[in-house]
């Protein structure tokens, strides 16, 4: 291509093309640039070199000046969303031009953007900046002083809290749980011995507590002794012993008693009355016997040892024990036993 053939003057913008008559090339005012768009039928004759405002004027008369060449071309490298509007809106035109001529200028604007001198230069002090801001990273880290966790268990508080302190480190929180040790020992700590630790971080302790008493359940009742120990914690384990006297499903005894401090989840054993009446024993029939005799005599007007002399009317086969009066006069020995023979 021959520069010197057509000069369009200073004025860039759209001209035919001065190799090609049947394109447009872009004139960036000083020389001719590689952006080229096919010639629109309404452009003049292929040797005719015109500037985009007199074609836009001679050659298609009637269309608003927002949809005339001479303004949409400028203002698509200017203000593209605006060349757009006048673009897709001019009459007349098919949508293959429409979309050349909206790629064309997007390559354009976008190689114009990369080729910026001031886009180099912002993206190289980013590279600086990140390389700078990575060797401060690297050459100097920042070391956090580190505290070992002393072990405290079974260390009173007081000991406990000495301990940590020595080491840097603080008591976070302390928590009471029963425990047969003695009041006030550490029975575990929030962090193990040994381990790391930022200095002043604070390390929770579990202390001893006393055991609670049990509940004295003793003449209650078995559900209402139970409700009670369950209450306090502990667990219930009920047996029964059979009486014949006494108050039914009392409390006899407990095992811890109301006197014994235990651990609460522990068992206390109960046991309950079960009262359980003996029935009377059933009474002989009563017999119409004549007191003193022993077997029975039927009361009758008189009675003789049979085999005797006597008439009777009762008649007695001995032997008879005399256990009191003897009104029948059958002992005449008077040894209290009576028909001997």
């Amino acid at each position: 291509m021959n520069d010197n053939a057509s000069r369009p003057g200073p004025r860039a913008g759209w001209w035919i093309d001065p190799a090609d008559g049947n394109q447009l090339r872009y004139w960036n005012g000083q020389a001719w640039s590689e952006f080229v768009l096919p010639k629109p039928t309404w452009w003049g004759a292929p040797s005719a070199v015109a500037s985009p405002d007199v074609a836009s004027r001679g050659g298609d008369p009637g269309v608003p000046w927002w949809q005339a060449w001479w303004f949409i071309i400028p203002t698509l490298v200017i203000c593209l969303p605006v060349g757009l509007i006048g673009l897709w809106r001019r009459p007349r035109l098919s949508t293959g031009t429409r979309v050349t001529v909206t790629a064309a200028t997007l390559v354009l604007v976008i190689g114009a953007a990369l080729l910026s001198p001031d886009a180099a230069d912002d993206g190289a002090d980013r590279v600086e900046a990140e390389t700078i801001s990575d060797s401060t990273a690297t050459s100097s880290p920042t070391v956090v002083p580190k505290a070992v966790v002393p072990d405290v268990v079974g260390a009173s508080r007081a000991r406990a809290s000495r301990e940590l302190e020595k080491a840097g480190l603080t008591v976070a929180s302390v928590r009471r749980v029963p425990s047969a040790e003695p009041r006030g020992t550490v029975l575990r700590q929030g962090a193990e011995p040994g381990a790391s630790l930022a200095l002043k971080t604070g390390v929770a302790l579990v202390l001893a507590a006393p055991l609670p008493l049990v509940p004295a359940v003793v003449g209650e009742l078995g559900q209402q002794a139970r409700a009670s120990l369950r209450a306090a914690g502990f667990r219930v384990r009920v047996v029964t012993a059979r009486r014949t006297s006494g108050q039914d499903r009392r409390v006899l005894s407990q095992v811890p008693s109301s006197t014994d401090r235990a651990l609460p989840g522990s068992v206390v054993k109960l046991v309950v009355a079960d009262v359980v009446v003996p029935k009377p024993k059933p009474q002989p029939p009563a017999q119409n016997c004549t007191t003193g005799y022993d077997p029975c005599l039927t009361p009758m007007s008189d009675y003789d040892c049979a085999g005797g002399s006597g008439d009777g009317p009762g008649y007695v086969d001995g032997p008879v024990i005399i256990s009191g009066s003897d009104p029948y006069e059958l002992d005449n020995d008077g040894d209290g036993v009576a028909c001997e023979d």
